[in-house]
């Protein structure tokens, strides 16, 4: 009889705190721009920073998956 395979090791969550921190400041900077509309380029700064937070998040779920 073979032996059990060993379990698979745990997701490394602390590795994604850095990508979770970047989605936040990236939101912090999309809600401020929506509160006041006349900061065209923290509306801009906050989208790209939302989409390269999304885009780090999703590749790193991949690579680990």
């Amino acid at each position: 009889m073979s032996a059990p395979l060993p379990a698979p090791a745990p997701a490394p969550y602390s590795q994604l705190a850095p990508l979770v921190a970047a989605q936040d400041q990236a939101e912090g900077h999309a809600r401020r721009a929506r509160e006041d509309p006349r900061r065209l380029d923290d509306q801009i700064k906050g989208i790209a920073m939302e989409e390269a937070a999304r885009d780090r998040v999703l590749s790193h779920l991949h690579i680990v998956s």
